[in-house]
């Protein structure tokens, strides 16, 4: 009940806070501007991830004070905090650049998710080993480096997966909704309480901004929303379904995120193929391709939602291999 309570607060927390930014962003024209790629007729707000992160950092900051005499769950959501900072810093500078009609360097870029990653590994948010349960091999303990380079293409990789996949209205939002509540189920059932209520309050902003941003949007998160939301998925993975380390459970977010991760996979691939820069935008995605064989904005996300649901499900029955 008090997860339920949490998530509920948060999505009405989130859903104020994203109406403010949205009044703040077209003040001071932090715009998106239509292009070639972009469907949108007319400049979009971008700040509704800094909506988003700034309800999720109060939640979070009273997690620590509620929960204080926790001091591993401390250090943790210390981590989340600092990493979520990092990635603030880096996507404001990148949706700046984006309301100059510029694009931001993607090595700097990069280099941030690198560090707000290593945030998370020096609070021990790490991938430890695996359990590997035939015959009598058991646990699996992974060298402290190779844990740590498991952890930042995981995390890395998730939050690209989520910044490319944010092209239509209501798109990210939703498949992060969809599978935060997959993660939420799987924390519940192995009783992990502050991992739970972190994941409810990622719900709850999620669902809160996603109010504003369904066809047609009147905000958008930008980079800075894409990016949190990949993070906190991967962190919450990590924290979640990877503690379990069994083979199952570690297929569990890799089929919950089945969709980012398919369609930034299949992307990168058709891109490196066609010797194209990999942040380099295109209309390889699947929801354009959608889009280009006859579906409307609306018809495409709901229809990614349904294979994002499907997934969701699916990982859900690996809990209980």
């Amino acid at each position: 009940m008090t997860v339920l309570w949490v998530m509920l607060a948060a999505a009405l927390c989130s859903f104020l806070s994203v109406a403010l930014f949205r009044k703040i962003a077209i003040r001071y024209g932090y715009v998106d501007k239509p292009n070639a790629r972009k469907k949108q007729k007319e400049p979009l707000p971008m700040l509704g991830g800094l909506g988003m992160i700034v309800v999720f950092v109060l939640f979070v900051s009273f997690f620590i004070y509620r929960y204080g005499d926790t001091p591993d769950d401390d250090l943790t959501l210390w981590g989340i905090l600092a990493g979520i900072g990092v990635l603030v810093l880096v996507g404001f500078l990148d949706d700046y650049f984006k309301t100059r009609g510029k694009d931001f360097p993607a090595l700097p870029k990069f280099i941030g998710q690198i560090v707000a990653t290593y945030c998370l590994i020096l609070s021990g948010t790490v991938v430890h080993g695996v359990n590997i349960p035939f015959g009598d091999i058991g646990y699996v303990t992974f060298h402290p480096i190779l844990g740590q380079i498991l952890t930042v293409l995981w995390v890395v990789g998730v939050i690209n997966a989520f910044n490319f996949l944010d092209g239509i209205d209501g798109l990210a939002g939703g498949v992060a909704a969809i599978a935060g509540g997959t993660l939420l189920v799987v924390t519940l059932l192995m009783g992990q309480t502050t991992t739970a209520l972190l994941t409810a309050t990622l719900v709850g902003t999620t669902l809160g901004y996603l109010r504003h941003n369904f066809f047609p949007a009147k905000i958008i998160m930008g980079d800075t929303g894409s990016m949190f939301l990949g993070y906190m998925l991967a962190a919450i993975s990590i924290l979640g379904a990877f503690k379990s380390i069994t083979i199952a459970s570690v297929l569990v977010p890799v089929v919950a995120l089945g969709l980012p991760i398919f369609d930034a996979f299949y992307v990168t691939i058709r891109r490196a193929i066609n010797g194209k820069p990999i942040y380099s935008p295109d209309r390889t995605h699947a929801h354009h391709r959608l889009m280009d064989r006859g579906l409307n904005q609306k018809q495409a996300v709901v229809f990614l939602y349904l294979i994002a649901t499907c997934l969701g499900l699916s990982s859900l029955v690996l809990t209980l291999i």
